[in-house]
This record gives structure tokens, sequence and C-alpha cells, in this order.
């Protein structure tokens, strides 16, 4: 029996009647708005943050399937390894660019269309290849997969505070103020108030990039996405030469430390060098594996990344030297060749950083080994600190790095979490209970990580820098690599009714468990997510994360146009730029009174140099007058009596101090 509806009006009745079910939902939501029109706003910016940066991540993958196509390794594996090597190439795009014709939003949005356009089939290829990830998850055991959950409620913890206003030290320094001040200017050019502007900066151009294009997050953003890259590099390829557990216990080695967790969504450089690290640790083992002198080349660019993301990530490039000599060491002219092969590459990627420098100051490796700039002769004697500790120190590096590491304090300046010495020395135990595959990636791990550790023992004896295990994180994809063959270890070894691999597998989800913990008490906080959503604006966000510096420095960029200010024992000046010129190094000071032994005469340079103000850290001239014996009683006599006769035109809590200079 036919329906009492034709199907005609079946149809036009089922129209009327989602027409009908259409207006009543949006006639509701006129009244009953289910959320602000401010975080509709920012939802809308944070997702196309979000899409710029994946934007820009995608572009190197495809730029980098051009550059290295071809590559033998799980689809994952290449798919990390031509992001890397992209990002390096657009860095260098940056610079040349920024350099010849200029910076700014209509040319970064350029670049990045054009490039789009070009390789839009190779970007869609590269894409692909991210499927390989169902692969790993259903490869995984449960114990993997508790590990993924929790490396997962990590980047999603982390990628809150990437889309918030940065407020890590470094990034307030130079990281992002840097690009700020290379947009400002609407080139790169020579940043002579920051000494810092002469270290190699493939991070910072990647970061002038994104900033040009959708603000400061979407900075963050990428070296949130690098970080994630860098994991995913990690787990594939530890997959394939060892086991898919191993890589999710390297992974998990990595991130139970609070200070790499701290640092992928901070618009820091680290998470590049590490990503660099991991691509030179692949090339060394395949040219090990195979012979092949192409991964010698392909591992001596991505060293050349790593020292170009800041010279401290060099360690890498050092400890490949080494490999290479042991590897060759019975034969002169194979060592010579592999070795050329290895460090061409390197020193090649280098030179645009290098020019840089000579043409600006006179001197290729500013700030660094000759005056130059504004690195005079005093102040290049004052920059270094003294070695930490004692010669145990170095001797007792790596126990003393986990177990006395701190992030923010003197030293180690660095939490990087128990399980690379937990694990790490066991790769000795049961050695031979592994494949050959597991032991040539092992044995690579290892020479590189001893040789490594060896590096950064003996640099840390020359300066209290050089100590810091921040500045090494290139080395630490081969640490991983390490605490992962010691879990493999664990899990071969049963005495007294116990399987030792299980309680392994608790005590490293419990140890990453915690830094998850870490990582979403820091994102509460920093009230991140209310920042987010628009329950508390931005200065509310700074005002609450960086305490009277905030209000600081907003009262410095609501002085009148033409205003510059001399910032004393304050190294941050992204919020107030471009009226502030920061005491990068805090030395500002010091170096005045070397120059001009009398406050007056200080002043009245200041004055002829075109400053109009002084903002004053009194917290941090303080904690320098306590901790720091360079300086004499006059010296501190001096500032008091110069500060009296300043005109005093705000106080923020007597932590920070606003002056004027004019008479």
């Amino acid at each position: 029996m036919n329906s009492p509806l034709s199907n005609k009006g079946y149809k036009w009745t089922g129209l009327i009647a989602l027409i009908w079910l259409t207006s009543i939902i949006s006639l509701y939501y006129v009244n009953h708005k289910p959320f602000e029109p401010t975080f509709a706003g920012r939802l809308l910016v944070m997702t196309g943050q979000i899409c710029i940066s994946l934007w820009i991540i995608m572009v190197s993958g495809g730029l980098g399937a051009v550059l290295l196509p071809g590559l033998s390794l799980r689809p994952l594996t290449n798919m990390v390894l031509q992001a890397a090597i992209g990002l390096g190439a657009i860095s260098l795009a940056v610079l040349l660019v920024g350099s010849i014709l200029g910076i700014s939003f209509l040319l970064a949005w350029l670049l990045i269309v054009v490039a789009s356009i070009f390789i839009r089939k190779r970007i869609i290829s590269w894409l692909r290849s991210i499927t390989g990830l169902f692969d790993l998850w259903i490869e995984s055991s449960k114990t993997g997969k508790m590990i993924a959950v929790e490396v997962c409620i990590i980047l999603a913890s982390t990628l809150l505070i990437a889309l918030a206003p940065p407020i890590r030290f470094d990034a307030l320094v130079y990281h992002l103020a840097l690009p700020e001040l290379y947009l400002n200017a609407g080139r790169i050019i020579y940043i002579p108030q920051n000494i810092y502007w002469g270290m190699p900066q493939f991070g910072e151009m990647l970061f002038t990039l994104a900033l040009a294009m959708a603000g400061t997050e979407t900075a963050t953003i990428v070296s949130w996405g690098v970080a994630a890259l860098a994991l995913l590099g990690i787990l594939s390829y530890l997959t394939d030469r060892l086991t898919v557990q191993a890589g999710w216990v390297a992974i998990a080695s990595l991130l139970a430390g609070s200070t790499l967790v701290g640092m992928m969504p901070s618009g820091y450089v680290d998470w590049f060098a590490l990503l660099f690290g991991f691509c030179v640790l692949v090339g060394m083992d395949q040219w090990r594996l195979k012979g092949e002198r192409k991964w010698l080349i392909i591992a001596g660019l991505f060293s050349g990344l790593a020292l170009g993301t800041k010279y401290t990530a060099g360690i890498i490039l050092l400890a490949g030297c080494g490999l290479i000599f042991w590897q060759t060491r019975l034969n002169l002219r194979i060592l010579i060749k592999e070795s050329a092969a290895y460090l061409i590459p390197a020193i090649f990627t280098n030179i645009p950083w290098w020019v840089k420098n000579l043409v600006a100051t006179g001197n290729p490796f500013y700030p660094f080994l000759v005056p130059a700039g504004e690195m005079d002769a005093f102040r290049l004697t004052h920059y270094n600190l003294p070695p930490w500790g004692d010669i145990f120190e170095a001797g007792l590096l790596p126990i003393r790095a986990t177990i006395n590491g701190i992030e923010g304090t003197p030293g180690y300046s660095a939490s990087i979490g128990p399980l690379l010495l937990g694990l790490g020395p066991l790769v000795l135990l049961r050695w031979k209970n592994r494949s050959s595959n597991q032991q040539h990636t092992l044995k690579t791990s290892f020479i590189i990580s001893i040789l490594g550790l060896f590096i950064w023992a003996v640099a840390s004896r020359f300066s209290g820098y050089l100590i810091q295990a921040r500045l090494y994180f290139s080395l630490f994809p081969a640490l991983g690599v390490l605490a992962a063959g010691g879990y493999l270890s664990m899990g071969d070894i049963r005495r007294f009714g116990i399987r030792f691999g299980r309680v392994a597998n608790t005590l490293i989800v419990l140890a990453l468990s915690f830094s998850v913990l870490q990582a979403g008490l820091g994102t509460i906080r920093q009230e991140a997510l209310p920042t987010l959503i628009g329950s508390r604006t931005q200065e509310e966000y700074l005002d609450h994360n960086l305490g009277w510096y905030a209000p600081a420095v907003r009262a410095v960029t609501d002085l009148p146009d033409g205003s510059k200010v001399l910032m004393l024992w304050e190294p941050r000046s992204l919020y107030c730029l471009p009226k502030c010129w920061p005491d990068e190094v805090l030395d500002r000071w010091l170096h005045a009174r070397h120059l001009f032994r009398d406050s007056e005469d200080i002043l009245n340079n200041w004055r002829e140099e075109g400053y109009t103000h002084v903002l004053l850290n009194r917290f941090g001239s303080d904690f320098i007058r306590q901790t720091d014996d360079r300086y004499t009683a006059a010296d501190w006599q001096n500032l008091d009596a110069m500060l009296v006769r300043l005109p005093e035109l705000e106080n923020f809590g007597n932590a920070y101090f606003l002056y004027t200079l004019e008479q």
C-alpha cells in the first residue's frame, strides 16, 4: 500500500521540517548564547594560528621530500627527516629574503603560498605517511599504549600554554625578541642592543616567519610542533631498530624531565636541536649499517643545522667526528674521505650565519673569541662564569646532572628526569640477547653518548655556563636510545619469580605520570585555559605570570613615541619593543663604570646616545649586589648616588623603577 504522502510531497515535507528545526535552534541561541563573543573571536584566532603553524611544518615536509627523496626507512621516519631538512631550508630562505627584500606580513605569506603551490603534490604525499601512527598504536603493548596516552596529555597541556602569550625567560630575551625587532625594522638587520643576535638563528628565522604570518603565539606553536616531530621520529625509528615498546620508553625517558616538557611550548629552540640531533643519529647509524656515504652527507647536514640552532648543540657534530674516527681508524685514506663527506655539509650550512656576523661586526663568531661590535674586550672578559663546582663535577657529570639539576637554578639548570640515568647504563646487561640490528643501533648511540658526555665534561671546566644540561639536548636522542636498550635488558631478567621487565614498566609509567602531573599543574598555575577562553585578559595573564615586570614594561610602551628606555639588570625586552634596550647579559652598569668612572659622565653618555628613560630592576640589582664579586663597593655607591638625582616617574611594587633622563 502506498504512503499517504507522495514521494514528491514527502521530500517537501522533509525540507520544511529541516528548515523548521534549523530556525528554532538558531532563534534559541540568539538569546541563549553558548559562549561569549570574546571566546568565539579568540577561538577563531587560535584555530588560525594552529593551522598556520601546521602549514609551515607541512611545507617544510613537502620541501624536504624534494631535498631528501627515496629514503629507505619507515615512512614515518622519512617524514620526520624530510620535515627537519625542510625546516632548515625555509630558515635559510627567510634569512636570505629577509636580508635582501625585507620581511613583512605580505612577504611571509607570499613565501609560504608560492612554496605550497609549487610543491603541493609533495606535501600531499608527505602527509599520507601520518597514517603510520595507527600501525604503531596497533603494534604497541598495554604499557606502550599507557605511555602514548600520557604523551598525548603532555602534548595537549603544553599546546594550551603555547597558545597563550609567551612568558619564558629566554624567549623574552632573544628567541622571540629578535624576530619582533626584525619585523619592526622590516628586514633582517644588525641588532646592536642584543649580543645574542650573533648566535646562529635557524630557529629564530622560523619564528620570524611564523610571527609575521599570524602573531607571536604562532611561533610558540611551531616550537611545540617541532617537539612533536622529534618524538614521532624517535618512536618510529626505534620501532624498526629495536621494538615499538623500546621506542615508547625512549620517549618516556626524555619527557620524564620537566625541562624538556616545559620547553615544548615556550618559543625556545632546544627542541630544534634535539630534532636535528635525532636526525644525525639516524644518519650515522645508517652509514655504519649500509656503508653508503650519502648517509654521512645527510648526517653532516643535520649536524650543521644543530650547530646553526645554537653553538653548544654542535656537540653532536663533534661526537659524530669521533664516531667516524672510531669506525675508520685503521684506514687513514677512508678516514679523510668520510670526515670530509660529513664536515663539508655541516660547514656549508653555517656559512650564512658566519657571513652575517662578519659583515655586521667583523667577527664571524660574534659575540665570542675576539672583541667586535658591542662586545668589547672588557665585556668579552667578563662574559664567562668560572667553572661550576670542583673537578669531581666533571667526573660525576651524568649523576650530578640528574640528581642536582633543577630547572632555573645555578649549575646544571635543567631537570632531565630519572630514566635516562636509571635505564641507560643497563644497556650493557644481557648484551648477547640483543639481535644484530639492535646491537648495531645501540652501539652507535653508545659511542655518540660517551663521546658527547666527555665533551660536555671537558667544556664544563672552561665556563660555568657550559655545564648546563639544556645546552646539549642534541645529544639526548642518543641517551634516550640507550635508555630504551636498558629497558630491553631489564625485560630479559627473571629471578625469584619476578619479571623485572614488568616492574620496570610500572616504574617508567610512574615517572612519566609525575611529568604529566607537573605539565597539568603548570597549565593550571599559569592560568592558560582561562586566558584562552576569554575569561582572563592577556594583560591579566602576563601580570599573573610575570609579576611587576608586566606593568613596568606596559608603562614603557605607553611612553611617547621616540622614547628610548635603557634597562638595568633586566634582559627581557619582548613586550616593550622597540622602545626599550635590554641589559641582555646583566653587565650594563659594570661596563659603564669601566668606561666612565663618574656617574655624571655615565648619564651624559646615555643622553648623548639618545636614551630618554631608565628602567631599573631593583630585585635584579639586589641579587647581583649580593652574588657578583666583580662589582666593587664604589660601583654600588655611584649607582645609588645617580638614582637619587634622577626624577622618578613610576614605582612598580618597589621591584621596578622608571626614571626620566631629561634634565
